[in-house]
């Protein structure tokens, strides 16, 4: 087990060290007319704290394979390519920032993703996903999107 999941205080602590980072997302997405950077936050904030938890999977690397001199390279290539990976797995984006923001309300609300992910095949999970999404705009506010096609490979 990650030692900052084995405590309380711990977990809580390491989550706040990621509220800077949030508000800065947050301050840097793209506001529209009517909408403020809190909603923002309140966007973000599930998406934030998957991404905390997914960069805490090169502990186990850190562990098996120290510090040291001599194999610095091969480290910086193994979290280059941790972050990077993490980052793909998170890829949540669309034409404007309507769609991203419809696409991150989708990922947020575990009912109406649960209902995708129930629709497709056997063995998505280990595999790649990719769904079309479509959202109507009103009042400069994304509806819930609908599902358009969904494609696993």
């Amino acid at each position: 087990m990650h030692p900052l999941l084995a405590s309380y205080r711990r977990l809580i602590a390491y989550l706040l060290v990621w509220a800077p980072i949030l508000v800065l997302l947050a301050w840097l997405t793209p506001e529209t007319p009517g909408r403020h950077w809190p909603a923002a936050v309140a966007l973000l904030a599930p998406v934030c704290v998957l991404y905390a938890f997914f960069c805490l999977s090169p502990w186990p690397i850190c562990r098996a394979w120290p510090l040291r001199p001599g194999n610095l390279e091969g480290l910086v290539a193994t979290w280059i390519a941790a972050s990077a990976i993490g980052g793909l797995i998170l890829a949540a984006a669309g034409l404007k920032q309507f769609g991203t923001e419809a696409a991150g309300r989708l990922l947020a609300d575990p009912e109406q993703l649960g209902a995708i992910l129930r629709k497709l095949s056997r063995g998505w999970e280990s595999r790649n996903l990719q769904v079309v999404l479509h959202a109507r705009v009103i009042g400069n506010t994304p509806a819930l999107p609908d599902v358009v096609a969904s494609y696993v490979w």
